[in-house]
């Protein structure tokens, strides 16, 4: 691979990886802007005394959100490994060791060598799941 060719394939791979780090941000957006929202309609139904009928819409409509939340951020963190792979690989082909890629794609090897602990995707799973 030429050196033009590696930098045009490399440059690229990193929009790819800031353009699904900004869906990920959107996805969070949505997620708390959203449950904040539902909070503040959940507890005006509740301060009007609209019933408990309308008092299981705000909770039904969350739970929904967070569904949707849940996948797209599963889906999102699927895309960004298999970007980090690329990246590292393309460092590698360059002899690059100290590549941004390289360095987030140990650390995500290094975590899942030590039994997994918590990373941000769980956080954010676990929290749009609950």
């Amino acid at each position: 691979m030429s050196r033009d060719t590696w930098q045009i394939a490399y440059e690229e791979t990193g929009k790819v990886a800031m353009s699904f780090w900004e869906w990920r941000h959107k996805v969070m957006t949505f997620f708390f802007t959203g449950l904040g929202g539902l909070a503040v309609f959940a507890g005006w139904v509740y301060d009007h005394g609209l019933g408990s009928a309308f008092l299981a819409l705000p909770l039904f409509i969350g739970g929904l959100g967070a569904t949707i939340a849940f996948f797209f951020d599963w889906r999102i963190a699927s895309i960004l490994d298999e970007v980090y792979i690329s990246g590292k690989a393309l460092e590698q082909q360059a002899e690059i060791t100290e590549g941004v890629f390289t360095g987030i794609r140990d650390s995500q090897d290094l975590a899942r060598a030590k039994h997994r602990p918590v990373r941000m995707a769980t956080v954010l799973r676990s929290t749009y799941l609950s």
